[in-house]
């Protein structure tokens, strides 16, 4: 059995938790790409209605993928306070869990549109059951399978973790560590839909939007621009105002600055799941009701939560 006893020092559990949540974000940030990219794409008009349809819930359980990565590093500013607790790596196993049955289900609807638009229908559920069911085993079932074999399931019931548990005297330069790890988990995903957002307007599909449409995409790559700016801007700070030096100051600017970025960029998201929705559905009523959805799913479980989180502790 394996020594159920961490012997890793909690401020690099934390580094580990932050840098896993960075290698996730740049997986799913791509599909997401593909998603936005294909409903402008000339061929996917071409696309079964049915296919049309799924090609949204992929975009939606991606979205939602994109909902759970991203909601440690909001966690971590507002109900942590930047402090290194085992709390926050319970948390962040548990949305990685969540998340990464979204993904499987996300990645094998995408396998299935892009199968079937060549080998047919039959061809495609095949390959994309084959591709969701083998992400879910190597993601969760071989996890799950290890833990339950090693006996560390049952030592962490009998052993619950204390969610009070918190190192109060997280040193600095740890805590300046985190919150530019915690603006790199983030940037990728401002910068990949950033790139969309420019890409579109030249795809053949775009012509097709109404005015209206196309002027809320142009808000919506002013958003996530802007975005993409303020997560960048604590690493320009750090260098030219604070010499590289650790200070409390830039700590606490460069977390407002990340959830000031991450505000934004849920915001430009929604905008352009609207166009998208519009677009396929042809029905507005449909796609303000989506984007409605869409917005409190993402402040909700990014603020709203962690807000409420954070007035149960104290």
């Amino acid at each position: 059995m394996s020594q159920a006893v961490s012997q890793t020092p909690l401020k690099d559990q934390i580094k580990h938790a932050l840098d896993e949540i960075l290698t996730l974000i740049t997986g799913a940030e791509i599909l997401i790409g593909f998603q936005y990219s294909a409903i402008f794409n000339k061929r996917f008009e071409s696309l079964p209605l049915p296919a049309q349809y799924l090609q949204l819930v992929g975009l939606v359980l991606l979205l939602i993928t994109l909902i759970l990565i991203m909601s440690p590093v909001p966690f971590h500013m507002i109900v942590e306070r930047g402090q290194d607790t085992r709390h926050f790596c319970f948390y962040v196993r548990r949305i990685m869990l969540a998340a990464l049955v979204c993904f499987a289900f996300g990645l094998g609807i995408d396998v299935y549109i892009v199968v079937q638009s060549i080998g047919g229908n039959l061809l495609g559920l095949l390959a994309g059951g084959a591709a969701g069911a083998v992400a879910l085993l190597f993601w969760n079932g071989i996890e799950f399978a290890r833990r339950q074999v090693d006996g560390r399931a049952q030592m962490k019931q009998s052993n619950p973790i204390n969610n009070s548990e918190t190192v109060q005297d997280t040193k600095l330069a740890d805590k300046v560590d985190h919150v530019l790890t915690e603006a790199r988990v983030v940037l990728p995903g401002a910068q990949a839909l950033l790139g969309f957002q420019f890409i579109a307007v030249l795809a053949e599909g775009f012509d097709t939007l109404s005015s209206t449409s196309k002027y809320l995409h142009l808000f919506a790559l002013a958003l996530i621009a802007l975005s993409t700016v303020l997560l960048m801007t604590p690493a320009a700070y750090h260098r030219i105002v604070e010499e590289g030096e650790d200070t409390e100051h830039f700590h606490q600017l460069a977390s407002k600055f990340v959830l000031a970025a991450m505000a934004t960029l849920a915001l430009g998201i929604i905008v352009n799941f609207y166009v998208v929705v519009e677009k396929v559905t042809a029905s507005i009523p449909l796609a303000l009701s989506s984007a409605a959805i869409m917005l409190i799913l993402f402040y909700g479980f990014w603020f709203g939560y962690t807000l409420v989180c954070r007035q149960r502790q104290q």
